[in-house]
């Protein structure tokens, strides 16, 4: 008798075990098509990133000093002075493809107050490196100062692009 009993009891529990594990698997798959869509969703959630320098070796606005020994301070000597760094425009098809990262330029700032003779270290693609360049044309700075003259300064300046 407690042989049927046992039976009476374990066969309709294993089959609602084995139905709800059926269940789960059918119902759990992702469909890679909605999987795609999500990831896409997740990248505009908030109007997606910035273009805002790291600053990471330690200088202001992201600007590494490719000649150290110029950051000494005696008499009649300054550092270069960035006034307004622009912010880099996060391209539509870059927040579109979740693209994230540093663009790395190399620029030189001249003793007259111009921008110009950069090239990319580091470059991202979807067009961000463009913005990086667009928004670096147009930094305001005082030169670096060297025995009471301006001087031409070549730095890496950074842009960090990151959604969030």
């Amino acid at each position: 008798m407690c042989c049927k009993s046992f039976w009476k009891r374990i066969i309709p529990f294993a089959l609602a075990f084995m139905f709800g594990l059926f269940a789960v698997n059918i119902l759990g798959q992702e469909n890679p098509k909605n999987k795609n869509q999500e990831k896409i969703k997740s990248c505009n959630l908030l109007n997606g990133g910035s273009g805002m320098s790291s600053g990471d070796r330690g200088y202001p606005f992201g600007v590494s000093f490719d000649d150290k020994s110029s950051i000494t301070y005696s008499s009649g000597t300054k550092p270069l002075q960035i006034i307004r760094k622009p912010i880099a425009k996060y391209t539509d098809e870059a927040r579109e493809n979740c693209i994230e990262g540093i663009v790395r330029l190399k620029i030189t700032f001249f003793a007259n107050g111009k921008v110009g003779n950069f090239s990319v270290a580091k470059g991202l693609p979807h067009g961000l490196t463009e913005q990086a360049i667009a928004a670096v044309m147009q930094i305001k700075f005082k030169p670096a100062i060297r025995d009471k003259k301006p001087i031409s300064k070549t730095v890496i300046l950074e842009y960090n692009f990151t959604i969030y």
